[in-house]
């Protein structure tokens, strides 16, 4: 019998790119303002922020019911020879999350604790998935 949150099993890492991509179209508004110095563009920087914020809130908090219903599903996708891949988009979609709270929405603390959060998962992320590499035989001239 199929649960109601089978569905969150499949909810990927690969979800958080939709941030890194409404956050790249924020820092893109942000920097059209520059050209033309408008509230119109300013205004819709800021919207599209909140939008890209409120899609990682979603996101992150989807993903953590799923590590709690859902741990064998994570396996699987840290152990998928393709999906593995994009366990980095949970850190940088951080990462650029802050770029955009401190440009944009001018919320520096919040922005410098995202920051250090992504900036220490990206580490642990990196370290992980270079060893994947060379415990899968790669050799170190081949990365």
């Amino acid at each position: 019998m199929q649960t109601t949150d089978a569905p969150l099993k499949y909810l990927g890492p690969q979800w958080f790119a939709l941030v890194m991509g409404w956050g790249g179209l924020a820092l893109a508004w942000k920097r059209a303002g520059v050209l033309d110095e408008g509230a119109l563009t300013a205004s819709i920087a800021w919207g599209v922020s909140i939008v890209a914020l409120l899609i990682y809130l979603a996101v992150f908090v989807l993903s953590i019911a799923r590590v709690i219903r859902h741990p064998d599903g994570l396996r699987e996708d840290l152990g998928h020879p393709v999906r593995y891949a994009f366990a980095g988009a949970f850190p940088v979609s951080t990462i650029l999350l802050s770029a955009v709270s401190e440009s944009i929405l001018r919320w520096h603390g919040f922005a410098y604790g995202l920051f250090i959060a992504g900036l220490g998962v990206q580490l642990l992320v990196s370290v992980w998935v270079v060893s994947a590499w060379f415990r899968s035989g790669l050799k170190w001239p081949s990365i």
